[in-house]
């Protein structure tokens, strides 16, 4: 694998092009809460009002309950994955591959771009390389970056398998 470049045309089902899903969690604390409420506590800057908005125009789903339609008044369970999808930004062009210089079952080592993004933020969601490494391995890859780099930075960057080889990656002195 060493030498390949990223990403590959493998795209997960449940990614829709121009929308972003959230995934927000039902903890104790927000167990038996109504879903505008609880969106409410999860997303502060938006207001009940534009949440049941967002319900209203079917922009919220519950994959544990796929079977129900989710209304405002919908009860919340602790254990529950609620995923809100919102319409993606228009992002600014950034380059898209990346070269693998190591690839085993503990270690990936990428030499990553000037103007690539590693992780999301306001302007960049979906133009990231942690973006890149779930197109190319699944949502699930287990993969966690040992540092960072900034966007600007072209360079080295190591992962580590999570809960494995990415616990001693995080520890060592770089």
């Amino acid at each position: 694998m060493t030498g390949a470049v990223y990403p590959s045309p493998r795209v997960e089902a449940h990614v829709r092009p121009g929308w972003i899903d959230i995934p927000l969690r039902v903890d104790a604390t927000t167990d038996g809460f109504r879903l505008d409420r609880f969106l409410t506590a999860r997303i502060r800057r938006l207001s009940r009002t534009r949440v049941q908005t967002i319900i209203a125009n079917g922009q919220v789903r519950c994959p544990d309950r796929p079977e129900q339609t989710l209304r405002a008044a919908s009860r919340m369970q602790a254990g529950q994955t609620v995923i809100v999808s919102r319409p993606a930004p228009v992002e600014p062009p950034v380059p898209r591959t990346a070269s693998v210089l190591h690839h085993d079952a503990a270690l990936l080592v990428i030499d990553k771009p000037a103007g690539l993004p590693v992780h999301p933020s306001a302007r960049y969601h979906l133009h990231t390389l942690t973006a890149l490494l779930r197109e190319v391995f699944g949502a699930g890859h287990g993969w966690d970056m040992a540092h960072r780099l900034d966007r600007e930075t072209s360079g080295v960057i190591v992962f580590g398998r999570r809960g494995g080889s990415a616990t001693a990656l995080k520890a060592a002195r770089w």
